[in-house]
């Protein structure tokens, strides 16, 4: 590229041509336009570069606000899981075997009139299927209702074979409280100390003051 001394001096030397000098000028100044266009042109490209770092730092930004939303849905799944504490409907306890729900409940129907009551509800008479059930039972009457009250026992069907209502086993039963008197087939609660702490009566002796049910949890 000509300096700007070197053109006065081609200039000069060719002084006599008005055409020459004309073209010398066009060809300097020509050179100084693509020299001003690449200089613009790498300013262009910086700037461009400059908007794609922009770009990817609010994309960066956005990558955040996804990982926040990700910690909300969890802190909501967790508190869904810790509300479902009790799953017996209102006015049922459950009991400590976490299977079966149980409700107390004052009334003088007798002891087949009972079980229908409850089967109605879904369950049966209560099964008594160890001592925590029995005093489980047994406290929940007293602060019911108070008084003796009819569980899922008897020998109606078959005299002597004794089986709760529930068709299932248990081996807290109270037979040293069973006697062999005749159409005694039913059961009731008379305290909540021990498996003594039953008595066998008619299935339609009304003289209870209520039963116990038991539902299986929903």
């Amino acid at each position: 590229m000509l300096t700007r001394i070197e053109a006065l001096a081609v200039l000069l030397a060719l002084s006599w041509s008005n055409s020459g000098c004309v073209l010398l000028f066009v060809q300097y100044n020509g050179e100084q336009s693509d020299n001003a266009g690449s200089e613009t042109g790498h300013a262009d490209t910086a700037s461009e570069a400059d908007t794609d770092t922009d770009t990817d730092s609010d994309t960066d930004t956005d990558s955040d606000t996804d990982s926040d939303t990700d910690t909300d849905t969890d802190t909501d799944t967790d508190t869904d899981s810790d509300t479902d504490t009790d799953a017996c409907a209102s006015g049922w306890e459950m009991l400590d075997d976490g299977e079966r729900c149980v409700k107390a409940f004052s009334s003088d129907l007798d002891w087949l009139s009972a079980e229908l009551d409850c089967q109605d509800l879904g369950g049966h008479l209560i099964r008594i299927a160890n001592s925590a059930d029995h005093q489980q039972a047994w406290d929940l009457f007293q602060y019911e209702v108070g008084g003796q009250f009819f569980v899922g026992f008897t020998d109606i069907e078959f005299e002597g074979y004794w089986v709760w209502t529930d068709g299932l086993e248990s081996d807290y039963l109270p037979f040293d409280s069973i006697h062999a008197t005749p159409h005694e087939d039913c059961l009731e609660a008379v305290g909540g100390d021990s498996s003594a702490d039953f008595n066998d009566c008619p299935c339609r002796d009304f003289a209870r003051d209520g039963y116990v049910c038991q539902a299986p949890v929903p």
